[in-house]
């Protein structure tokens, strides 16, 4: 786990303990490539619900062009012209 891995799971740990007693995990998926666009989707698993979620590459000066929820998850389109690694982060609760 690296450090934003840490501090999205942070916020994830601070509202599992919110009045609602919502249970929450950090679900991640990721791609990598040699140059041009990749695409990225973190799924929550079984009765869990997407509230909120984001994407995060490799490569300095990236572009991104999409990060929205999708059906039960988390959605990332990014392009570089460089190697990079592409990663979606899904914070899921039930």
């Amino acid at each position: 786990m690296d450090d934003y891995d840490a501090v999205n799971k942070a916020y994830v740990d601070a509202i599992s303990n919110t009045p609602a007693g919502w249970t929450c995990t950090v679900r991640t998926a990721s791609s990598a490539v040699s140059t041009g666009t990749l695409t990225a989707t973190a799924s929550c698993t079984g009765n869990e619900k997407v509230v909120s979620g984001g994407c995060k590459d490799t490569a300095v000066g990236s572009n991104v062009y999409e990060s929205h929820p999708t059906g039960q998850g988390w959605y990332c389109v990014i392009w570089d012209s460089g190697s990079h690694t592409v990663t979606a982060y899904a914070n899921c609760c039930t």
